[in-house]
């Protein structure tokens, strides 16, 4: 073997293809390691694949085994990424169909291609070709792209199951069932029963989704951004910042539409023993008050908790839309 390689390294031609064959090694083991980043977003805040009862071992194996299934497709991926993008279908791609945090790109892209201004860019030019970084601070700035692309996603999901989880605190403070509070180790601190049932509600929902699996979607658009995101050309434009206004809003939304129905009985309780504390004052409002809203309160949840699935199932299908156009189409 040493004196096989031995006759490649004298050789002038054996030489330049080992070179070839270990440059094309390297990169595709560069692009295996941001791939494996961009996946183990996921891994670190999503729902079910980022809990901690998932042991680390295992979701670290799942994180490996994805990245060794997309790595090899990432050719695939660029040419569906030019027929996404080409909205018109003629085969080209014009400045008025990029989306806007992928103009830069498209405009290097037609520069190194020497195609001028006003000229479409044709599928053959639309290659992003992967450049190794000359420094270990522009991979990591690479590497955090890739990072946060994943941990964008896993956050939109978990902000739909942290609003169910706020309704169902809200739900045991008005009922007064606020006093045996459990630790959630997903969400690293304290919840009260109701919201831990919201929060296991919605991640069964999460799972039993139609037409497919929320985990199967979550798995679904992060491989898209690949279509329009090749790995090292993660971008993440100033409308992060809309994005995650824009999923905190829609989970108080979502935790206040669930919690209305007992606040709102509640509030009517409140107001009922108010006029009975002053017209018969004799009566201990406090001791007859907290059973009621206790009984109250279950009553009206064990009612309307058959419809939080579907409310939920809406809010996910939602979140995933929201993602989808932010994260493949950034703006």
């Amino acid at each position: 073997m040493d004196a096989w390689l031995q006759q490649i390294a004298d050789d002038p031609l054996g030489r330049l293809a080992l070179n070839q064959a270990l440059s094309g090694a390297l990169t595709q083991f560069y692009a295996f390691t941001l791939v494996l980043i961009r996946m183990s977003g996921l891994m670190v805040i999503g729902p079910i694949f980022g809990q901690t009862t998932v042991p680390v071992n295992i979701r670290v194996m799942l994180t490996i085994s994805l990245a060794l299934l997309m790595t090899p497709l990432l050719a695939d991926r660029q040419r569906q990424g030019f027929d996404r993008l080409d909205l018109d279908g003629n085969g080209r791609l014009a400045a008025e169909e990029i989306p806007p945090g992928l103009l830069p790109r498209y405009e290097r892209l037609r520069a190194a291609a020497g195609v001028p201004d006003g000229v479409e860019l044709s599928r053959g030019n639309y290659q992003v070709r992967m450049q190794i970084p000359d420094s270990l601070g522009e991979y990591l700035r690479v590497v955090a792209g890739e990072l946060v692309l994943g941990l964008l996603l896993g956050t939109g999901v978990m902000a739909v199951l942290s609003g169910l989880q706020m309704a169902g605190q809200l739900i045991d403070q008005q009922s007064g069932l606020g006093l045996g509070e459990i630790l959630n180790p997903d969400l690293g601190g304290s919840v009260s029963l109701t919201g831990q049932t919201m929060f296991w509600l919605g991640t069964t929902v999460f799972l039993l989704m139609s037409p497919l699996g929320g985990h199967l979607q979550f798995v679904r658009i992060l491989s898209e951004t690949f279509d329009t995101m090749p790995v090292g050309e993660a971008v993440l434009t100033s409308n992060v910042a809309e994005l995650l206004n824009q999923l905190v809003q829609q989970s108080l939304l979502l935790g206040l539409r669930i919690a209305a129905p007992v606040m709102v009985m509640m509030s009517l309780i409140d107001l009922a023993f108010g006029f009975l504390s002053h017209s018969v004052p004799q009566i201990d409002t406090q001791a007859v008050g907290l059973a009621l809203r206790a009984l109250m309160g279950t009553l009206i949840l064990t009612v309307t908790i058959a419809g939080v699935g579907d409310v939920t199932a809406a809010a996910l299908n939602e979140t995933f839309d929201t993602l989808r156009d932010a994260l493949v189409y950034p703006r």
